[in-house]
């Protein structure tokens, strides 16, 4: 009776596949079951949520048409009912252990061992003689073991530590690096430390979040010979991070083009390098001020509301849609009270 409810959940998301607002009140309407039943029903059955559901059917029909070559990336995501590439790809890379684009490389290797395995065998039915094949068989054993292991590995390494982070009890830090000048006009090599100090202000302010200050921050610069903040790469604010025992960094630049200054900055995880969100505030040099302060909100909200996130029940969490961590705190306060 599960696999037959299982399997006619299944049929539904694939009818409705493409249709991206196909969620968890259209799959309880159209299997006839109030919104509670089917989540208590699919949690007893796969010990998952309704939406993780219908996540794992998109993911596993995507793995098909790419296995079948029935598209490129891109289409297959859309075609699978995912509004974003990018967003697809971090589903399929957290569910399978590697990204799409290696989907076929890797289903061709598992056809092609399966096809030695086949050879062998006939080649023992002819001969008689399995004492080679023994031996090939587990060489090729061994050889599926080894990939199984460096897929396990390899999702490991680079699943979503962010949710890791955030799972954790203790406060998120975070360094903020000089933000780099790249608008070849030394009039702005100044403000690479001043967006720099607005945003650690503004992250300070938050209760959630332990921020490294600038003062450690940028001896610690110094004391590694980087005085020019250009001579700063990805990888040496890593360095510099895990050097503060920070968790993450906030790594920026700004860049001007005709009068439209543009201030960029990314989240990126201390101990991968993978970044988890990229934020921009444009302007004009007038108004530096006001483009600081609404990047440092954007980045402060990502933040907060990402922690606070932990604090939700997990099978609720994709209903709160926000970027306000304001609106999030009252969504977590009224669950518990509820």
């Amino acid at each position: 009776m599960d696999q037959a409810f299982i399997r006619k959940l299944t049929d539904i998301v694939l009818v409705n596949l493409q249709n991206e607002k196909f969620g968890v009140n259209e799959l309880a309407k159209e299997a006839g079951m109030s919104r509670v039943s089917l989540y208590r029903r699919i949690k007893s059955v796969k010990n998952q949520d309704v939406s993780q559901f219908i996540r794992e059917v998109r993911l596993k029909r995507a793995m098909e048409m790419l296995q079948n070559n029935e598209g490129t990336v891109a289409e297959i995501a859309f075609g699978v009912g995912f509004g974003s590439a990018t967003y697809f790809n971090k589903c399929f890379h957290e569910y399978f252990g590697y990204p799409p684009g290696k989907a076929k490389h890797i289903s061709r290797e598992i056809n092609d061992i399966k096809e030695i395995v086949r050879n062998n065998n006939q080649e023992k039915n002819k001969t008689g003689s399995g004492r080679s094949v023994k031996l090939t068989i587990g060489i090729i054993s061994a050889f599926i073991i080894l990939i199984i292991i460096l897929l396990v590995v390899f999702k490991s390494s680079r699943g979503d530590s962010l949710k890791e982070l955030w799972s954790s009890e203790e406060k998120v830090s975070v360094t903020v690096m000089p933000f780099l000048n790249m608008t070849n006009d030394t009039i702005w090599d100044i403000w690479q430390d001043g967006i720099q100090n607005e945003v650690i202000n503004s992250l300070t302010n938050s209760e959630e979040l332990r921020v490294r200050q600038i003062e450690s921050i940028n001896s610690l610069i110094q004391s590694k010979g980087l005085a020019n903040y250009a001579s700063i790469t990805p990888s040496a604010a890593r360095a510099i991070s895990q050097k503060l025992k920070a968790d993450i960094f906030v790594y920026g630049s700004i860049k001007q083009l005709g009068k439209t200054l543009r201030v960029n900055a990314q989240v990126i995880d201390s101990k991968t390098e993978d970044t988890y969100k990229s934020f921009q505030a444009d302007g004009t040099a007038e108004n530096i001020l006001h483009i600081t302060d609404s990047l440092s909100n954007k980045i402060k909200d990502f933040l907060i509301v990402s922690v606070l996130g932990k604090e939700a029940p997990r099978d609720f969490r994709q209903l709160a849609s926000t970027y306000s961590p304001e609106a999030y705190r009252y969504y977590v306060y009224a669950d518990k009270l509820f």
